[in-house]
């Protein structure tokens, strides 16, 4: 029994060994790319020998606490979370001599997420016997949205074809109000859980013109998240059904990075460069510890900015939205960019250590959630669909990412396709149909016939 439940769980030795390696190659990057190149934005090598051994102990005790049980969605989603998040964040403290105060609230806060996630809540679900045509009908919905939203945009720019005059392309679109919400809906959202849920009911076809609209919307709006999104989503799936998700995501980042590298030394190209080590994994670190040093010595927010200052009627003591405050503040050049920041960062600028606990709290309890309303899933269908927003949380709100980004919308998809599953029989064996697509491991069977009874 005892062999059946480690087989069903990550070795905190191997979660470890695979994760300090991926630190090791973004710090090398960061080392010997980013900073020779990029350190009059203020990416400098200050190098804090104490600060480096500090941060391995952070990552080695975070690991320990953190969840390991590879039948709960939460597990893959956090892995995520430290490899987009976490880790950067505590690579970017040593080498560029960042606060240990904020870098230490974020391990704080990420350790109490790993606390809740000790709680198994009971499953949820509903009985909704037209989930089914609901999907069908957010699937036409969602092809609509986003040729609606190309249209309105001009249609394909090609200067979405060159990463040096992209900029120019994303600054001209504004989308405000509803636009901008379905903008968000139809690709964070609409379009990695429709591409993940027609892989799960193996109808390959309506996958691609799923990418098609997703690589669309890259050429209308010049998002690179976007296109990136697509590398993301193939990848989890893939990685997820292996079943050595931390190993192979890890490494799969790492070799990433190692490629971007060779690209740009080679002089091949530096896409990948800008692309992944820069301002997917540097970038968003340094606008966090420029949040905390900004609000550690001036009044927090108190949510100004968002919905819940609307309904209470905060003023921000900004006379625009703090994205644009810090990003002139922090500006080499005067010139500032809307510098939004990710969970963390954004807590803290609300208000302080409390409200990152309190955060942390809210999220620990969102990813329960999503483990008790999609037990009936396959883990690939779950994380696959959560991958974007996973990596957007590296700079956006949780409470933003919940609300209007997508977050909510998701967990009701997920139910609502959780629903369709059980559906036809009431009696539980569509829980043992359902996990009948991955494999007949020791761990696998028992679950499931722990499930039925």
């Amino acid at each position: 029994m005892e062999g059946t439940i480690a087989l069903n769980k990550f070795s905190s030795k191997q979660v470890f060994f695979y994760l300090i390696i991926y630190k090791f190659v973004i710090e090398f990057m960061y080392a010997f790319v980013i900073s020779p190149r990029y350190s009059y934005s203020g990416l400098t090598m200050q190098i804090n020998i104490e600060g480096f051994w500090l941060s391995n102990i952070f990552l080695f005790i975070l690991v320990l606490f953190s969840p390991k049980d590879k039948s709960r969605p939460s597990t893959y989603l956090f892995v995520i979370l430290k490899i987009f998040l976490i880790i950067p964040t505590l690579s970017y403290y040593w080498l560029n001599n960042q606060s240990l105060l904020y870098t230490t609230f974020v391990i704080l806060s990420s350790i109490i997420i790993c606390l809740v996630l000790k709680i198994k809540l009971s499953s949820i679900n509903i009985k909704d016997r037209t989930s089914k045509v609901w999907l069908s009908f957010m699937f036409f919905l969602y092809i609509f949205m986003t040729l609606y939203l190309i249209y309105i945009r001009g249609g394909i720019d090609p200067r979405a074809f060159n990463f040096d005059s992209i900029y120019n392309l994303r600054s001209e679109y504004d989308l405000a109000g509803i636009s901008g919400y379905l903008m968000n809906w139809s690709t964070k959202v609409l379009c990695p859980f429709f591409f993940t849920y027609f892989y799960f009911q193996r109808k390959y076809l309506l996958m691609l013109p799923i990418l098609v609209l997703q690589l669309m919307m890259y050429l209308s709006f010049g998002n690179k998240a976007f296109l990136f999104s697509i590398g993301v989503l193939i990848m989890t799936i893939i990685i997820t059904k292996r079943n050595n998700f931390i190993r192979e995501m890890a490494l799969s980042m790492s070799l990433l990075n190692i490629f971007a590298y060779l690209l740009d030394t080679l002089m091949i190209t530096d896409a990948l460069r800008r692309a992944i080590p820069y301002r997917l994994t540097f970038i968003p670190a340094q606008i966090q510890f420029q949040y905390y040093e900004f609000f550690n010595v001036r009044d927090k927010l108190h949510f100004a900015d968002g919905i819940i200052g609307k309904i209470l009627m905060v003023e921000s003591p900004f006379g625009e939205k703090i994205g644009f405050v810090i990003g002139r503040f922090f500006s080499h050049n005067g010139v500032g960019s809307n510098s939004n920041t990710g969970i963390f960062a954004d807590a803290y600028a609300n208000g302080g250590i409390l409200v990152m606990i309190i955060v942390a709290l809210i999220f620990g309890i969102i990813l329960n959630v999503i483990d008790a309303s999609t037990r009936d899933l396959p883990i690939y269908v779950v994380v696959g669909s959560f991958s974007y927003i996973m990596f957007v949380l590296n700079d956006t709100a949780l409470l933003t990412t919940l609300l209007t980004g997508g977050m909510g919308l998701m967990m009701i998809m997920l139910l609502l396709l959780n629903s369709s599953v059980l559906k036809s029989d009431d009696t539980g064996s569509s829980r043992v149909r359902i996990k009948g697509n991955h494999k007949f491991t020791l761990s696998n069977i028992e679950r499931d016939v722990n499930d039925v009874k």
